[in-house]
């Protein structure tokens, strides 16, 4: 191979090469590679742990509803228990105070 015969190859390739890579940096996939090759600090990322900050404060907060929940459950089993006796207890007195 001669040296004539390579410079039309390395000219394509000096002019493709640079308008192929210019034209992939503007791809969804092409700007997650320019980003991270640069180094530059990413908004969404930010942002991610803004949102997961937001999630472990909401998951507590659903926590602490949850224990407030069975609180008022557990209060509504017994009251449900005292008026159930309640009325076991008046139709017992009832029966007995009626004379056959």
């Amino acid at each position: 191979m001669d040296l004539d015969s390579l410079i039309p190859i390395v000219a394509i390739i000096l002019v493709v090469g640079p308008v192929s890579a210019l034209g992939f940096s503007y791809t969804p996939l092409g700007r997650a590679i320019v980003k991270r090759l640069g180094g530059t600090k990413n908004a969404s990322n930010d942002r991610l742990l803004e949102l997961q900050d937001e999630v472990e404060r909401l998951q507590e907060r659903i926590g602490d509803q949850e224990a407030r929940f069975e609180e008022v459950h557990d209060r509504l089993d017994f009251a449900e228990r005292l008026l159930a006796r309640g009325s076991q207890v008046a139709d017992e007195s009832e029966r007995v105070a009626t004379p056959v």
